[in-house]
C-alpha cells in the first residue's frame, strides 16, 4: 500500500518524500493539513482518490474494527471520541475536498503528525473492496487490490508470499524489480542454512557467529542498522531494600552496560541510557539530539542505542519471521 508520505535516505540523511501525495500544506498553527495526491490507480486500474484515504483513516478509528493502530491518530479532531464510541465517524476531522485533496483537521497542534503519514493508521482502503470481503478482506492474496508499487500476486500461508510490479503505480518506472518472493521461516536456523546456500537472497541476524560467518562469505553485502528494541531490568519494589529510590539509582548508575553489551550479547547491541532509542526522530532530527538530554549514568559508561546487522546478498528474495 503506498500511504501520503514515505521515508527516504538522501546524502545520508533520512528524509520524508512525496507518495499517495505529491504535496502537503499546513495552516499557521500546524492543526489544519492539506495533501494534494499523486495521479496514482490501484492495482485493478481504479484511481487512488482522497476519499479512499478518508475511509482509510475513519476505518482505523472505528471502534468496530478493533485496529490495534487506532491510538496514532488519535490526535485528528474527535479521534479519542470516535474511537470511545462517543461520536460517530463522520465527525471525524478527515475530508475529501475533491478527488485528489485530503483535508485533515487535528485537535491541536501535533508537531510528529507528519511522521504519522506513512504508518499504517492512516493508509487507504476501497470502500466497495472491503464490503465485497468482509472479513476476509485482506486474508488472502485475491481479497485485496493494491496502489503501491507491488500487487500481491499469490500467498501460500505459513509458506511463501509472492508479489509483482503495479503496472499502474504513480511512478512505476523506479521499479526496478518484477518479482519478489518472500518466504515465510519461523526456524532462525533454517534462514541462516537457506541463506548460505543461496536459496534466499536476504535475511537478518543478530547472532555473532552467524554474523561474522557472513561477513566473510564472498558476495555478501553486511548492512549494520539500529533498531529501537530496548532490553530492560526492573526492579521489584515489594523488596523492602528496593523500596529505596537511592539504592534504585545506585544500582542504575552502577550497572556497567558497555561491559553487558560486550559478555552477553557479544557487541550485537548498544549501550542505552535512556528510553528514547537513538533512531527515535521528530522533525527530520533525532530526538535525543534535538533535546540534548543525557542519563545522568552515561557520564560513566557511555552512549544510547542499539543495533541489529541485516545481511544483504544481490537477489529478490527474503525471509520473514
Amino acid at each position: 500500500m503506498e500511504p501520503l508520505t514515505r521515508m527516504d535516505e538522501q546524502d545520508g540523511e533520512t528524509v520524508r518524500v512525496p507518495a499517495g501525495a505529491k504535496s502537503w500544506e499546513s495552516n499557521d498553527d500546524g492543526t489544519v493539513w492539506t495533501f494534494t495526491l499523486n495521479d496514482n490507480k490501484w492495482s485493478d486500474g481504479e484511481p487512488v482518490t482522497a476519499e479512499d484515504y478518508v475511509y482509510g483513516i475513519k476505518r482505523t478509528l472505528d471502534p468496530e474494527s478493533g485496529s490495534l493502530n487506532s491510538y496514532l491518530i488519535t490526535c485528528i479532531k474527535n479521534g479519542k471520541a470516535v474511537n470511545n464510541g462517543e461520536m460517530s465517524v463522520d465527525e471525524l476531522g478527515v475530508k475529501a475536498v475533491d478527488d485528489k485533496t485530503l483535508k485533515i483537521t487535528l485537535e491541536q497542534p501535533t508537531p510528529y503528525f507528519l511522521s504519522l503519514t506513512d504508518t499504517r493508521a492512516m493508509l487507504p482502503e476501497r470502500q466497495d473492496i472491503v464490503e465485497k470481503y468482509g472479513d476476509t478482506y485482506g486474508a488472502e492474496a485475491g481479497n485485496i487490490v493494491c496502489n503501491g508499487p507491488f500487487k500481491m500476486d499469490t500467498w501460500t500461508h505459513n509458506s511463501e508470499i509472492t508479489i509483482s510490479k503495479n503496472d499502474n503505480y504513480w511512478d512505476a518506472d523506479s521499479v526496478h524489480l518484477d518479482k519478489v518472493t518472500w518466504k515465510i521461516i519461523q526456524e532462525e536456523t533454517t534462514v541462516y542454512n537457506s541463506f548460505d546456500s543461496g536459496s534466499l537472497d536476504t535475511c537478518s541476524s543478530g547472532t555473532p557467529e552467524w554474523i561474522d560467518r557472513f561477513s566473510k562469505k564472498d558476495g555478501v553485502k553486511s548492512l549494520e542498522y539500529e533498531n529501537t528494541t530496548l532490553r530492560c531490568h526492573f526492579f521489584n519494589t515489594k523488596d523492602e531494600l528496593f523500596q529505596n529510590e537511592n539504592i534504585r539509582k545506585a544500582f542504575t548508575y552502577a550497572m556497567d552496560r558497555e561491559d553487558i553489551n560486550s559478555t552477553i550479547y557479544f557487541d550485537t547491541h548498544k549501550p542505552s541510557y535512556s528510553w528514547v532509542m537513538g533512531p527515535v526522530s521528530t522533525g527530520g532530527k533525532r530526538l535525543l539530539q534535538r533535546t540534548g538530554r543525557r542519563d545522568p549514568a552515561e557520564r560513566y559508561h557511555g552512549k544510547s542505542g542499539s543495533k541489529r546487522t541485516a545481511l544483504k546478498r544481490n537477489g529478490r528474495a527474503g525471509a520473514w519471521r
